[in-house]
């Protein structure tokens, strides 16, 4: 009976000991943060510095950066692409299958655009509120990224997009085909532009599928772009919250998630730059 007692008594210390140091964490512990009370709001010209320009009297922002503010490797992939533009038929191998080869035309480094856009939702009845680009020039890759600031600065996004996308001959996208040109055109229609685009699209996913499809458990962006260059982004922004931090950009003018959007989307383009590369040195 005096075993079974001390036994208790030693298991209460224990449990009174436990109590005492759960309070005192909670007692040290810093207060809780609120959701949105982490940091001061964001203007945009402080989280993304840029422009605003004026195109047919439609005002959007601007914002022109280079590759390399996001990625130590991206002179490195710029080097490379430059290199792998130099042979006049570079474009045959990302024809779909059954064209005949050697109808591509011929492209050089400075006439390819790579193309990414980010929107409110998937289907073209929602808002187009960035498009992405990226160019070779003077050495290096170039990134000019068109934002709207509201939902009516979409016309003037586009028709700058429709005129900058015109100077190139080969668009570079990756489910360009299936989702970002068909968008764009669409949204242009809405707004009564003319769209033509490039005489040239080359849509990655498609080659990259046939190369990484058994051996990585999906082939979306962001896999890909972590087996090619073994790490992970960091502050990166979920693809599936995109559209709720732009509508809350225009409720509040808070650009704090804004900055994440485009550096999602710099990474992107990069990215293509990354597996056009890889995939022409197979």
């Amino acid at each position: 009976m005096r075993n079974t007692e001390n036994l208790l008594k030693k298991r209460l210390a224990i449990i009174k000991d436990r109590a005492k140091r759960l309070r005192e964490l909670r007692e040290n512990a810093p207060p809780p943060q609120l959701w949105g009370a982490q940091s001061k709001p964001i203007s945009l010209s402080a989280a993304a510095p840029g422009e605003e320009h004026i195109i047919e009297s439609c005002p959007f922002y601007r914002i022109r950066t280079t590759a390399d503010a996001d990625a130590n490797e991206a002179p490195e992939v710029a080097e490379n692409f430059a290199r792998v533009a130099r042979d006049p038929r570079w474009t045959d191998r990302f024809l779909p299958a059954g064209a005949r080869r050697g109808s591509a035309l011929r492209a050089e480094a400075q006439d390819v655009c790579f193309f990414d856009i980010e929107t409110t939702g998937l289907s073209p009845n929602t808002y187009v509120f960035l498009c992405g680009t990226m160019f070779y020039e003077n050495g290096g890759f170039v990134i000019e990224q068109l934002f709207a600031r509201d939902y009516a600065e979409e016309i003037g996004m586009l028709l700058y997009t429709r005129e900058l996308l015109g100077r190139f001959d080969t668009l570079v996208t990756y489910n360009g085909r299936s989702f970002d040109v068909p968008f764009i055109t669409t949204r242009m229609a809405v707004g009564k532009i003319d769209y033509a685009g490039p005489k040239q699209h080359i849509d990655l996913l498609y080659p990259a599928r046939g190369e990484f499809a058994d051996r990585l458990p999906n082939c979306r962006l962001e896999t890909i772009e972590r087996h090619l260059r073994g790490q992970d982004r960091e502050g990166d922004i979920p693809g599936s919250e995109i559209p709720e931090a732009y509508h809350s950009f225009v409720r509040d003018g808070d650009a704090s998630r804004i900055k994440q959007i485009l550096y999602h989307n710099r990474m992107d383009l990069l990215t293509m730059g990354t597996i056009l590369n890889y995939l022409t040195a197979r």
